[in-house]
């Protein structure tokens, strides 16, 4: 277990736990499609629920968005 994620659950509500998502996504929309962008609103929400924190969320899509972008990225 990580200081960023907890047991606990949520830590922020949700609404202020996805905007700053959003935030250092710098994305407008998070609504993504798991399997095509490599991250999906459904996730985002699952790893609220899980009390992960929002830095740890956007570095989990950043991951996925690059293993996409460039297939060599690991």
């Amino acid at each position: 277990m990580t200081a960023s994620h907890t047991t606990a659950g949520p830590t922020l509500d949700w609404t202020d736990w996805i905007d700053k998502v959003e935030e250092l996504l710098g994305d407008n929309t998070l609504d993504g499609d798991r399997e095509a962008d490599g991250y999906s609103l459904d996730d985002f929400y699952e790893q609220w629920v899980d009390g992960d924190s929002p830095e740890t969320a956007a570095n989990q899509a950043l991951r996925e968005i690059a293993k996409r972008l460039h297939p060599s990225y690991r």
